[in-house]
């Protein structure tokens, strides 16, 4: 009986050990678990923090790199705004200049133009006051008086015509157109028609002699006063021409004026040309210089992308080393564990102890 009560004892005892080795093995399992799931969850809050973070200065990176860079632009494109203001302004200001000195010059034309027309037109005066002017006067009063003249014996002879016909047909009236020798009354009729026309002759031959001796008595007139006048005119002629090279001068300074009224306008005409160019060259600058500054900018946001997922590549390999690492770690720290275990089973099957019933989690193996 004792022995038995001994070897219930002995086997008591045996499962006890057996159940505190067990326990203590699970335990020790569960711990491991405990750690390694700790650690699992530190590696991924870790790595999420770590891709967070990165992610967060990798943005804020951008942000700030495109900022500075949109600040540049700004700046640049304001430098561009303000360089291309300047220089209309400066444009705009020599044109004003060049406009105020072609008007300056051009009111002083117009100046010399009109002191020009007064001197010719004082010279003009003049000129009528001189014997030439009066000359040239006379001359063509007389002329007029000619024509006038002309006129008078033209319509003189357009009178004497129409009296004619009307005596004509006066007779032909009378005579009712028949044979005039054959009746009393148109003998009567013709022996009136030849006094009459014997008057009409002898009037018209008065009046043409005294037509001529008016016409010769005029002409001798004309002829007296003409060498009169020429005498005067004669005298007079330097003067006059004296007064005529006077106004030729003021008539070609006149013409030079004109002409140079013509370059003046021409030149403001270039001068717009040219500030109209100049405005285009400014305008196409500041396009080519924007259009520079957009390339240059897309270039460099290019080039910063490039930068920077090259940098999240080297941070994700960087994270994937430390997950790596940590996960060798724990896979170190549980074959550590299990070589202990396996160590205290070879202790206690060598010290005697019964070993170990329940088996190694597949998991931990």
């Amino acid at each position: 009986m004792r022995a038995e009560e001994t070897e219930s004892q002995l086997a008591l005892a045996a499962e006890m050990g057996r159940q505190e080795e067990r326990h203590a093995a699970q335990a020790m399992v569960d711990e491991a678990r405990g750690t390694l799931s700790t650690l699992v969850n530190i590696h991924e809050r870790g790595a999420a923090y770590v891709k967070q973070t990165e992610r967060g200065m990798i943005a804020s990176a951008l942000a700030e790199q495109r900022r500075g860079l949109e600040e540049e632009i700004r700046q640049s494109k304001l430098a561009t705004d303000t360089q291309q203001a300047e220089l209309r302004r400066a444009a705009e200001e020599r044109h004003k200049r060049e406009m105020e000195k072609m008007l300056e010059e051009v009111q002083a034309a117009q100046r010399a133009l009109a002191a020009a027309e007064e001197k010719a037109f004082v010279l003009a005066r003049k000129f009528e006051n001189t014997r030439e002017g009066r000359i040239d006067f006379m001359y063509n009063k007389f002329s007029r008086k000619l024509l006038n003249g002309d006129l008078a014996r033209g319509w003189q002879s357009l009178i004497t015509m129409r009296d004619d016909k009307r005596y004509m047909a006066e007779l032909v009236r009378i005579s009712q157109g028949r044979c005039f020798f054959l009746f009393p009354t148109i003998r009567s009729a013709f022996s009136r028609w030849t006094t009459l026309k014997a008057d009409l002759e002898a009037l018209a031959k008065l009046r043409a002699e005294q037509a001529e001796k008016d016409a010769e008595q005029a002409r001798v007139d004309r002829i007296a006063e003409l060498e009169a006048e020429l005498v005067k005119a004669r005298g007079e002629a330097a003067e006059a021409k004296t007064m005529m090279l006077q106004a030729r001068e003021s008539t070609t300074k006149l013409a030079a004026s004109e002409l140079r009224v013509k370059e003046l306008n021409q030149r403001i005409g270039e001068s717009a040309e040219v500030l109209e160019r100049e405005r285009a060259e400014a305008k196409r600058s500041a396009d080519q210089q924007r259009l520079l500054a957009e390339t240059e900018l897309k270039r460099l946001l290019a080039d910063q992308r490039q930068s920077l997922e090259a940098q999240m590549v080297l941070v994700v390999k960087e994270a994937d080393e430390r997950i790596r690492m940590i996960e060798d770690q724990c896979r170190m720290k549980l074959e550590s564990m299990q070589r202990q275990q396996v160590q205290i089973v070879e202790e206690r099957i060598v010290n005697g102890e019964p070993a170990l019933t329940s088996p190694v989690p597949e998991d931990e193996q």
